[in-house]
């Protein structure tokens, strides 16, 4: 771009070279010459303004594409975010049941010892499978 900008700096002083030594050169007669120098001005003018605005159009794209890649990094912390709190649940969940299942084995394990303790074993008389 730096390059471009010092071409068209270039050009313009230039053309103000030329135009001040056209300038005197030139007569009240000559206006055909001075009729080829402003159309070779006003040319040049167009094709400076095109490149400017074509480098407008690329600088509107960039900024368009930063502007939408800062919007989806807000949104990809959002879910981050929430994937984060949503481990934290699970794994607050997972221990909960984690103590729920050790209670309930012991529970269960307590019951077991107690049912058996109601049960008359007698010698020489087989289990039943009731």
């Amino acid at each position: 771009m730096a390059e471009n900008e010092n071409n068209e700096i270039d050009i313009v002083i230039e053309l103000k070279n030329i135009n001040m030594k056209l300038n005197n050169v030139l007569t009240k007669d000559s206006t055909e010459l001075q009729d080829i120098i402003k159309n070779i001005i006003v040319q040049l003018k167009e094709e400076m303004l095109g490149s400017v605005i074509t480098r407008i159009e690329k600088i509107e794209s960039d900024l368009f594409e930063k502007e939408e890649n800062i919007r989806m990094t807000k949104q990809i912390d959002k879910i981050k975010k929430e994937l984060d709190k949503q481990k934290n649940q699970t794994e607050v969940l997972r221990k909960q049941l984690k103590l729920k299942e050790t209670s309930n084995e012991l529970k269960l394990n307590e019951i077991e010892q107690h049912s058996r303790r109601s049960n008359i074993k007698i010698e020489g008389i087989p289990d039943s499978e009731h």
